[in-house]
């Protein structure tokens, strides 16, 4: 009984391990040739007139010549966060909000049951590309694998919505 049990334990183990491998999301190989043309790449930092109202930046990729039934921008890499793509006509928006002007109201109390309703804290996970401040990387599906292409950015001049 106890050769059955080690038996099973040491497959579901080895079998546990195995999967593992296949649990990573891709290589992170950078495309230089790409199935679409990017005409415009710009970020736009942006920060709400109204106190409380939020700030960011906006990454605003003008994207011709893309083959939607064979390719899909996924997500944008920008300044060590990951975002997923808003598709406006020719446009795809990435957007990256700041903790500058945002409204929070954190209890901190002895009792638990009163910091109820506290925002969690968001831990970012690890970066994969090395990219500066003007840099972004674009994730995108062809033929349903996922492949990456870095670029340029453009500053655009700073927004302040009302």
């Amino acid at each position: 009984m106890k050769t059955i049990f080690n038996i099973l334990f040491g497959s579901a183990l080895l079998l546990g391990f195995s999967q593992c491998a296949s649990c990573k999301e891709t290589s992170y190989t950078i495309q230089t040739n790409t199935p679409f043309s990017i005409e415009k790449a710009t970020y736009t930092d942006w920060v709400s007139g109204v106190k409380g109202g939020g700030s960011g930046t906006n990454v605003i990729l003008t994207i011709k010549d893309i083959d939607s039934k064979n390719v899909v921008i996924d997500s944008i890499y920008f300044r060590g966060r990951k975002a997923k793509v808003e598709i406006k006509g020719s446009s795809y928006i990435g957007r990256f909000n700041s903790s500058l002007n945002q409204k929070r109201d954190k209890v901190l109390h002895s009792d638990s049951q009163k910091e109820y309703g506290n925002q969690v804290p968001i831990i970012e996970k690890e970066f994969p590309f090395e990219l500066k401040k003007d840099e972004s990387v674009i994730g995108y599906k062809e033929r349903g694998k996922l492949k990456f292409h870095k670029i340029q950015l453009q500053k655009e001049k700073e927004q302040i919505l009302e």
